[in-house]
This record gives structure tokens, C-alpha cells and sequence, in this order.
């Protein structure tokens, strides 16, 4: 959490919120579409590209078929706090804009659902 707060807490102040607080400070800026918007400003092609993708599918595709294109962050420390992701799949879900889910047995990378439609709109 303490590395996507870096991402979408540019401003601080979150270094001494407990858990559930810093979720909750971390959804209330991703909601936000001018916070939002300054996420996204931070990415670079290929990562505004994969979200494209995504979107494209509904919002959500197969993992697999996301890895076939963009790869995968199997490999990468889940402390970003130390060491920031270098995949696609890494970065996307540092900045709380990809997620891993599993849907009937199947595992699937998403948007969240409440920022699907103001993603499709900043990145149209």
C-alpha cells in the first residue's frame, strides 16, 4: 500500500494512516478525475496501451492473454515501497489501475469497476 500511495498520494501525509485509512485515502484520489487524470499523465505509451486493452475487453481480460502481450510481474518484488515494478502488469497495478482477480476459476486482470468509464474517457 505504501508504494501505491507514492503513486496516487503524490502530495504525502499518509505516512502514519493505519491501513484501512490509507485504502480509503488511495480510492477517494483514484475516484477523483482530476487525480485521476495526474495517474494517468504518469504513464507511459505502453502502459496507457494495456489499459486500452483491457478496457477494450469489457474492463477485464485473461491473465494469460495479457501476459502473451505485455508480460508479467511473477518476477518483480510485491514491495514497491523498495523496489518499484519495471513490467507493464507491475506498474499498472502499483498505480491501483489493474488489478488480479480470479472469476469462476479463471485468473483475470480488471479495471475496477469505477474507473473504467473515467479511464476510457481520459485515455479516448
Amino acid at each position: 500500500l505504501t508504494g501505491m500511495a507514492r503513486v496516487t498520494l503524490r502530495w504525502g501525509g499518509w505516512a502514519a494512516l493505519r491501513k484501512a485509512e490509507l485504502i480509503e485515502r488511495i480510492v477517494a484520489a483514484l475516484i477523483n478525475p482530476e487525480e485521476l487524470e495526474d495517474v494517468v499523465a504518469g504513464l507511459d505509451d505502453e502502459e496507457r496501451n494495456a489499459l486500452r486493452l483491457v478496457l477494450s475487453y469489457g474492463g477485464h481480460m485473461s491473465w494469460l492473454e495479457f501476459d502473451a502481450v505485455y508480460g508479467n510481474d511473477l518476477d518483480e518484488s510485491a514491495y514497491w515501497e523498495w523496489h518499484e515494478p519495471e513490467t507493464t502488469m507491475g506498474r499498472l497495478r502499483r498505480c491501483g489501475l489493474l488489478v488480479e482477480t480470479t472469476v469462476d476459476g479463471e485468473l483475470l486482470v480488471a479495471v475496477p469497476f469505477e474507473l473504467r468509464r473515467p479511464l476510457r474517457e481520459i485515455l479516448a
